[in-house]
């Protein structure tokens, strides 16, 4: 093919037989012969011939629109077919055959053959009329001659032509004209049609065009997850979610998010994170398999012969078996580079995009799709890796069926008739992998080899980009280029607008390049969501947290109207340990309750007009009275005693000197950091310890070296502080029924003071990620964050400056994204061996001045396979090879397989009761 419409072309037809002249008149009889003077020369006469000298095809109720008309008479005459295009739309407009023949009263056969252009063996429909039927049909009546409405052709071939008429599946077409006279002389004329295509829309089909079944690998246990997942991604594409009417129409420029609600966010155990069985990709790979199946429904329109589009189950009979060719090609590397991390990262990805590429016909060239051997489906030769898999006809109600040459593209067949005339479709199935890419190339197959296969399937060594520049004239359908992405449904929630806000725009960009898109509840004007706690719920969720004792049973709650468990990992350290104070510490529990936690005061006792509420998770103003003045006592104490070495109290005398001013409790408190060793450090909270203990505070003393005296209060208080604070934070996401990750900000959780001067904050924790929270709730996570910066730098801890706040965010964010922590802040081989060694600069980091995910980090995030999958596949064959970390275009090494009955068991069991809306 070079252009289309493709030009008429004589050889593209049977070879019309040369013209035949008429036999020569009988020798007259010796007699006769005789008579004739001997003078003259013995002529024969000429008899009159019968002759087609033209036929042609004209518009009924517009003469002038007629198609080129040739002959064979006087073949060096004719015109090139190529010098003129002519097309109808059959069934639809008005056409009539015309010719004309020279002394049509001498015709003794006539005979009217319609050729198609994909048959060379014999005409598709022949009306033949002899003698006087054959003078009549081509005299006609009156002025104008004879003429054949092309309506009455009918075409007797079910199987081609189920419509009866010339269809697209066939065209173009040859009109002959063959005339016979009573001299034996015979003639053809002939003329071209072409029935054409005008434009090809391209729409997202509806639910009931999903395929029944399940998506091939995934799991039981997840399937109406995996359906309801699966839905979503669909309206999501037709504009339907957050109440929005369909957009079925598929845009044909720029980019298209293929979402994929993030099943990332989840966990079975607290230490699944760093778990080396990949958790995060096996839970992936579970709930999408092989990707989405997304119908997409292609409306063909014919042209008319005024050059009008028209989409109707008329013109449908004008379709025959009319094919598509669906074609794809992903985003080349510059174009993933343009929103790919800079640096060491983006260099670590761009070498594992490059793993295997090899042109091998299977995928397009040079396609950086993610690898099968990495969990994608390049270099797979299999089926069910096919973008457009087979379609039977049946739960699908088109035929699609693999090309020969270009592999990874299909063909499909068009509708003649029935509710879906006029349509054909595919099913398109992305990888689940985020950031794969696919830019749809949509065709009409126009013209086939002397084989009968479709030309178009053919050049398997170009992108579909560039056969469309062979392909002039085409009407081809384009679609946007499709990214899939993984979709995180996130909410933000403060206690009131006294607590500085986070800049929600730096997860977004952090995450980007891991292909994560984030739906924040709080950009949705219609979900009725404030981003702000209720105070009455507040208070009341901390009282049922409190009352909630018993750690070592399980406790119902309602969730989408499912009852649901609440379970605790019982090797750890009780994650309700200030809950499990129980009726025995019933004195220790009102010390808490006796607080309106929402204001920080006692219950009861009066509030200011226009206070705000205090910032704080919980608010403990006598627990932290008491603590700061034992720990300036023992401090003191301390220092004074005569044991101690000389140069305690004279560092004390010139510390107090450098200071001078300075109130004497609060220099207490800062020479407790800045010159105290740690040794003497640890001496001054053995002594806090028995204190804390006799004023009635609970003692759940999880890490004695704490390098913060006032985080060091909240730990006394305890661990039990973190389990009361993550029962209060567990509640409200189960109350809420929230599917996604719920962020929730503070500051002041920990008393945050100037101990150095110069208005430096400083204490020792400024986040945290509660995996555990999804131990209980599938598919939700949660994480805090306190004391946003207003100065650009969070804080100085043990004289290190840390990340702002927004920053913290992304570092607690990728918690809850499986991601743990990287050198040099990580304390464990397994969590060392989950980063690029060579990137220093993770966000898993506390580093300040980290401000990206490394490259392993960011491949995770997409769903690629880390560690080699031991899990085979029905030939025995490892299904799934990891990346390495250090070198992402080697395979990586299979770690020591663990036990893994523990973690399937506890997944299993959290999805069965779990449904989505």
């Amino acid at each position: 093919m070079s252009k289309y419409p493709i030009p008429f072309a004589h050889d593209r037809f049977a070879r019309v037989p040369d013209f035949v002249p008429p036999r020569p008149p009988e020798e007259p009889p010796e007699e006769e012969r005789n008579r004739v003077s001997y003078r003259g020369v013995l002529r024969k006469p000429t008899p009159p011939r019968a002759v087609a000298k033209a036929v042609w095809i004209e518009q009924k109720d517009k003469p002038t629109y007629r198609s080129a008309s040739f002959q064979n008479v006087a073949p060096d005459e004719n015109q090139d077919p190529a010098a003129k295009h002519f097309h109808f739309l059959p069934g639809v407009d008005g056409m009539q055959v015309k010719w004309e023949v020279e002394n049509a009263h001498l015709v003794t056969k006539a005979r009217i053959e319609l050729w198609a252009a994909t048959d060379a063996n014999g005409a598709v429909w022949v009306q033949e009329k002899t003698e006087g039927d054959a003078v009549s049909l081509l005299q006609g009546e009156g002025e104008q001659g004879g003429s054949l409405d092309v309506a009455a052709i009918s075409i007797d071939d079910g199987e081609r032509f189920k419509g009866k008429v010339p269809n697209l599946a066939n065209a173009p077409y040859q009109v002959r004209l063959v005339v016979t006279d009573k001299n034996g002389a015979e003639s053809v004329a002939w003329t071209y049609f072409d029935v054409l295509v005008h434009k090809i829309v391209l729409e997202w089909g509806g639910e009931d065009l999903i395929p029944d079944g399940e998506i091939e690998e995934t799991k039981d246990t997840f399937k109406d997850v995996v359906a309801a997942n699966e839905k979503y991604t669909l309206k999501r594409l037709r504009n339907e979610h957050k109440g929005q009417p369909a957009v079925t129409s598929i845009k044909p420029t720029g980019s298209w998010p293929v979402v994929l609600p993030g099943s990332l966010a989840a966990y079975v155990t607290y230490y699944e994170w760093a778990c080396w069985r990949d958790m995060a990709f096996q839970r992936h790979r579970w709930l999408w398999g092989r990707g989405p199946r997304l119908p997409i429904v292609a409306r063909i329109f014919l042209k008319n012969a005024a050059g009008e589009a028209v989409h109707s189950a008329e013109a449908a009979k004008a379709l025959g078996k009319a094919q598509l060719l669906w074609d794809w090609e992903d985003k080349p590397l510059d174009a993933r580079r343009q929103s790919a991390p800079h640096g060491t990262a983006g260099q670590f990805v761009a070498a594992a995009l490059n793993y295997k590429v090899v042109d091998d016909g299977n995928d397009p060239p040079g396609c950086l799709n993610v690898h099968v051997e990495r969990g994608g489906k390049r270099g797979s030769k299999a089926a069910k890796d096919r973008i457009f898999p087979a379609q039977d006809g049946g739960d699908f109600p088109f035929v699609v069926e693999p090309c020969e040459s270009r592999k990874w593209a299909a063909l499909s067949t068009a509708h003649e008739e029935g509710e879906r005339a006029c349509c054909t479709g595919v099913i398109f199935q992305p990888s689940r992998m985020a950031l794969d890419s696919y830019k749809l190339t949509v065709a009409p197959v126009v013209a086939r080899t002397p084989e009968g296969k479709p030309a178009l399937d053919a050049a398997p060594d170009k992108r579909a980009s560039e056969r469309l520049r062979d392909l002039p004239g085409l009407p081809v359908a384009q679609t946007a280029t499709f990214e899939v992405k993984r979709l995180i449904k996130a909410r933000y929630l403060r206690k009131d607008d006294a607590t500085p806000a986070m800049d929600l725009t730096k997860i977004d960009q952090m995450y980007a390049p891991a292909g994560f898109l984030f739906d924040w509840l709080n950009d949705d004007p219609d979900a009725n969501f404030s981003g702000f706690w209720d105070k009455d719920e507040y208070n009341r969720l901390i009282d049922e947290s409190i009352t909630f004792a018993d750690y070592e049973t399980s406790e119902d709650a309602d969730v989408l109207g499912k009852r649901h468990k609440y379970e605790t990992d019982k090797r750890k350290n009780p994650i309700h340990a200030l809950a499990n104070l129980g009726d025995a510490n019933a004195g220790r529990q009102g010390e808490v309750t006796k607080w309106d936690h929402w204001y920080g005061v006692p219950r009861g006792a009066p509030v200011q007009p226009g206070q705000k509420a205090c910032q704080e998770v919980m608010a403990f103003p006598d627990l932290r009275v008491i603590m700061r003045a034992i720990l300036r006592e023992e401090t003191k104490n301390y220092i004074d005693k005569r044991r101690w070495r000389n140069d305690k109290k004279s560092a004390w005398n010139k510390f107090k000197a450098k200071n001078a001013g300075a109130q004497e409790p609060e220099l207490l408190e800062r020479f407790f950091y800045e010159e105290l060793n740690v040794t003497s450090q640890n001496k001054v909270l053995a002594a806090v310890d028995p204190r804390v203990t006799q004023a009635g505070w609970p003692t759940v003393l999880n890490n004695p070296k704490l390098d913060d005296a006032l985080s060091f209060a909240n730990e006394k208080f305890g661990g039990g502080f973190m389990a009361l604070m993550s029962e209060l934070h567990h509640r409200k996401v189960m109350q809420d029924a929230f599917f996604g990750v719920t962020f929730f900000h503070y500051t002041a959780a920990y008393r945050v003071v100037d101990r150095r001067g110069g208005g430096v904050q400083d204490h020792s924790l400024g986040g945290v990620a509660k995996a555990d929270m999804s131990s209980d709730l599938g598919l939700k996570s949660c994480f805090f964050v306190w004391d946003h910066p207003t100065s650009g730098r969070r804080a100085i801890a043990s004289g290190t400056e840390q990340m702002d706040g927004n920053m913290t965010a992304c570092h607690e964010f990728g918690h809850s994204m499986h991601l743990p922590h990287a050198n040099p802040t990580a304390t464990t081989e397994k969590e060392r061996r989950a980063h690029d060694p060579n990137d220093r600069e993770c966000i898993m980091n506390y580093n300040v001045a980290d401000r990206h995910l490394c490259g392993v980090c960011i491949l995770r995030l997409r769903g690629w396979a880390y560690f080699k999958d031991d899990w085979s596949d029905d030939t025995g064959e490892h299904a799934v090879l990891g990346f390495s970390r250090s070198d992402p275009t080697a395979e990586g090494a299979a770690p020591t397989t663990p036990e893994t009955d523990f973690y399937i068991s506890k997944m299993e069991r959290q999805y069965p009761e779990l449904k989505r809306n």
